[in-house]
């Protein structure tokens, strides 16, 4: 569905906040004309400056996000959005919402830790709505447990938020954007990183944390020294540690494409 500029709010009913971050806050939602849950993320004017790129779609200038949103409204793995509209002082993003979903975030302060097998799953979903991201131009920038839906009946992933994105290129990315817990050690170390590469390394460090149920590097130095064979447990399958350690090779050159990660035996078990 393609996102159509709305004039007025009344579309909806805003609910409860879900959550808040440094530029915008979602808020729970119902759809008016047919009761449908959603959710809905306020972005304030304030906070975007001169983010804004051209829509083709809309005919008009929108922030960057809503332009992300417009190339992966089609990916299964990535939350759908239904609508977006402009106030005075937000624009905001309506996005499908149900009582099923939760972050991944969530479900591990629930759970603690995750089995290799629920682990792998996730994963598995992962990396193919990562290359789809990919393959449509579109670099999230951002992948952590807080920014993954988990639907606790279906087991279906969804990524969320995608404030931190960028166009995917080839190139080198020089900006710091998204959160430095889960930036690769290259750009602590030359301020500077590849989106393919920075995408395997969050990916690998996601599952970790998913096997662990903790964040291995407490401080950027240990980000940067990347003493992989001190955090990974001893006890995971060698395909699983395997894995872990291609993804989250310290030089970027020597980490899986994410081609390579596809059909890699651990996701293939």
């Amino acid at each position: 569905m393609h996102l159509i500029p709305k004039t007025t709010a009344m579309n909806y009913i805003v609910g409860k906040p879900l959550g808040a971050g440094g530029f915008a806050t979602v808020y729970s939602g119902v759809r008016r004309k047919d009761g449908m849950l959603v959710a809905m993320k306020f972005i304030d004017k304030s906070t975007l400056q001169n983010n804004f790129v051209w829509s083709t779609r809309c005919r008009r200038f929108v922030p960057f996000e809503i332009h992300l949103l417009e190339k992966t409204n089609n990916i299964p793995g990535v939350i759908r959005v239904i609508d977006w509209y402009e106030t005075w002082q937000h624009f905001v993003i309506v996005m499908e919402r149900r009582d099923t979903l939760i972050t991944l975030q969530e479900y591990l302060e629930t759970k603690g830790f995750l089995c290799e097998n629920e682990a792998r799953d996730i994963t598995r979903q992962l990396t193919f709505t990562i290359e789809n991201l990919m393959r449509v131009g579109v670099f999230h920038r951002d992948l952590k447990p807080s920014n993954i839906l988990l639907d606790i009946e279906t087991r279906e992933t969804k990524i969320i938020d995608f404030g931190c994105g960028d166009i995917f290129c080839k190139g080198q990315y020089t900006t710091f954007c998204g959160t430095a817990a889960f930036m690769p050690p290259e750009w602590f170390r030359v301020g500077s990183y590849g989106a393919e590469e920075a995408t395997v390394w969050s990916l690998g460090l996601v599952l970790l944390i998913m096997l662990t149920g903790a964040e291995p590097f407490p401080t950027h130095k240990d980000i940067a020294a990347c003493h992989l064979y001190k955090v990974v447990p001893v006890f995971l399958s060698q395909s699983c540690k395997n894995f872990i350690f291609h993804c989250m090779a310290s030089e970027p050159s020597r980490r899986c494409k994410l081609h390579e990660i596809i059909s890699h035996r651990f996701l293939l078990c």
